[in-house]
This record gives C-alpha cells, structure tokens and sequence, in this order.
C-alpha cells in the first residue's frame, strides 16, 4: 500500500471557506459597501457582483502574480464600472475611490480571519496530508503566498490550471489521485452545498460543511453532509470524529 494512504487525507475549498470562515464573498462584499455607505441598493449589488464574476471567469484579467489584495482590486473595479454602466452609480471624485477602498478593507478582514486559519492549518498539518480545490483564476499559489499559508498544502488543485471546475465532481477525483489516495478516504471541507458538498459527495467522500452566511441559503439538504459545522476552528473536533483515531498518523 502506498504509505500516503495511510495518512488521513482532507481537501478544503479556498473562498468562502479558508479566507472567510464561511461567509460567502458576495456577503463580505455587500457589508463593505454599507460601511462606506456606498448609494446603491443590495439588488443593484448583486448584479453587479454576478457581472465581475461572470467577467472574470470569461476574461483573463489575473495576472498568475496577482496577489490577494490585486484580485479585490480588480473585482471591485469591474462592480464599479458595472453600477456606472446601469446608472446605478455616478462617478464623482468621491466614487473614484470606492474600488480601493472596499479592497483595503476586504484585505484587511481576510488577514484578520487568516490568523485563525493558519492556527487551524498548522495544527492539521501535522496529522494529515491537505489539498486544496478551488475555483480560481491561475493565481492561487501567489495568494497563499501572500497569505503565508501556501506551505500547509501537500497540493493544489486550481480550476484555472486543472481544466474543470466545482461542480464538477471529477475536480475532486483529481485531488483524492494527486494525493495518492481513494475518494472515499478524503474527507472535503468547503461552505457551498452545490459546488463543494454536493458533488464530492456524490463520489463517495466524507464531506464537512462549513454552514455561514451564503448565496444558496434554503436550497441544501441537510442529511448529505457528514457533518455541519460554523466555524472553521471546529474543524479539527470533528474530524477526529469522522475518521478512525487508529488511522492517524503520529
């Protein structure tokens, strides 16, 4: 047997779950806006948050260098034209400054939330081997440099780079074979029911749910997940009790 296999393999989602603590980005992003008292109304938000997701996934505005903080930037930037375009918005010498200054402050959230992640990441890396899935733009390994975590991952498995992307289950079949183990012996933690739960899930692995405040809130069957947590420091508790104390590697 290969000895990889021995030891206990997890695969966490990125956004939403590690930077977040479950809070869905487009929730980070409103609340940012209220804060600064930007003048548009949640619907008005949300489109323009689909649009710079929809841009971003079509276009490729990230460079593979982009840091955290560049990505904020760059999202912000395409909401904004987006509510200039739908008059939703009309610049001004004050708005000029709206893109930077919700990036500034949704960076420095993350940073604050990443401190209890690292202690998390630090922790588990000691009893398991880590993947991480996530849809991203080509850039993640500079993002967890950045956020001085790239170092707990054993793996990287990035939509940009493996050519499928959450949903769709065979992203997670890639990791459990990257890895060096079965799909049934990952155990995939993440905050979305459709693109993380659902789907690994359906391959046979054990699955954690990171339940926060989300997109899909009301859509998602309580009985799929393994277990339901709200908060990313539980993780370690509840993994001891899915996984077997004799298959730890110590």
């Amino acid at each position: 047997m290969n000895t990889a296999t021995k030891i206990p393999c997890i695969a966490f989602d990125y956004g939403g779950t590690l930077d977040t603590n479950g809070v869905h980005w487009s929730e980070i992003l409103w609340q940012k806006y209220k804060e600064l008292h930007i003048p548009i109304d949640k619907d008005a938000f949300r489109e323009a948050y689909i649009y710079g997701e929809k841009t971003l996934a079509a276009r490729a505005l990230i460079k593979p260098e982009a840091t955290f903080y560049d990505v904020l930037r760059i999202k912000c930037n395409l909401q904004t034209d987006f509510l200039y375009k739908q008059d939703y918005l009309k610049p001004s010498a004050e708005t000029h400054y709206y893109p930077e200054e919700i990036a500034k402050s949704c960076y420095t959230h993350v940073k604050a939330v990443m401190q209890t992640t690292e202690t998390m990441l630090e922790k588990l890396s000691e009893n398991y081997r880590i993947v991480l899935v996530s849809n991203f733009y080509g850039n993640l390994r500079s993002v967890l440099n950045d956020l001085h975590i790239l170092h707990y991952f054993n793996c990287i498995i990035e939509s940009a780079s493996a050519g499928v992307r959450k949903p769709d289950p065979e992203i997670f079949r890639i990791a459990a074979r990257t890895l060096g183990c079965r799909q049934d012996e990952m155990t995939v933690i993440g905050d979305s029911f459709s693109k993380d739960i659902l789907p690994a899930h359906s391959i046979g692995c054990r699955t954690v749910w990171l339940k926060g405040a989300g997109w899909e809130e009301g859509k998602e069957d309580l009985s799929v997940p393994d277990a339901i947590i709200t908060d990313i420091r539980q993780v370690p508790d509840v993994l001891k009790k899915l996984i077997h104390p004799e298959m730890l590697h110590r």
